[in-house]
């Protein structure tokens, strides 16, 4: 797994209290059973983490290894 995933597991079952075992890759946040504040705070979350901003480029976006790629995108972007 990369470091970007690692992180998000993290963030997801400490403050969102997911189950390890739902967070696959091909895992979506509505399988968490977030609800749109839970997404925008994990969104601010891994923004602030990671020194990035996701701006409209989230659209779209649906599992957890989309969202690995988008901030590795935008962490590439930003060096």
């Amino acid at each position: 797994m990369s470091d970007i995933f690692d992180g998000m597991r993290q963030i997801l079952t400490q403050r969102f209290h997911a189950a390890e075992e739902q967070l696959t890759p091909d895992a979506s946040l509505d399988d968490l059973g977030m609800d749109s504040l839970d997404r925008v705070e994990f969104a601010l979350m891994l923004e602030q983490a990671h020194g990035i901003r996701f701006g409209s480029d989230v659209d779209g976006v649906r599992t957890l290894a989309q969202t690995a790629a988008l901030i590795a995108r935008k962490k590439g972007a930003v060096e």
